[in-house]
């Protein structure tokens, strides 16, 4: 990450650049990675097998929300499809079981045996 803000502020200094707008963009940039530089540590993520990029996140919600709200024809309320999205990302994470005994919990606490 130091190779890239390093880049950034020679490219700064050598091009002699005189527009504001320019100049701007630059320092918002250069501003964005010297801020960010600790969360941008993508070879040691790597090695802890961790995801860098986004491809795990829409994956997700093309698995979570698109393959059960964007059938043909369908139509939901917000409030019926974040019901509809909360039970999915219950189940598609296996915590029904878990998830159940909470919700009977709540509805029946005499239920509750030792």
């Amino acid at each position: 990450m130091e190779q890239v803000i390093r880049s950034i502020r020679y490219y700064r200094k050598s091009q002699g650049i005189r527009s504001t707008g320019r100049l701007e963009v630059i320092k918002d940039e250069l501003g964005y990675f010297t801020r960010n530089r600790s969360r941008m540590n993508y070879a040691e993520y790597r090695r802890q097998g961790l995801p860098i990029g986004s491809g795990v996140v829409e994956a997700a919600c093309k698995t979570l929300i698109g393959q059960r709200l964007k059938r043909s024809g369908m139509r939901w309320s917000i409030e019926g499809g974040q019901n509809i999205i909360n039970l999915r990302g219950i189940v598609l994470s296996r915590r029904w079981d878990a998830f159940w005994r909470c919700h009977e919990e709540t509805l029946c606490p005499c239920r509750i045996t030792a």
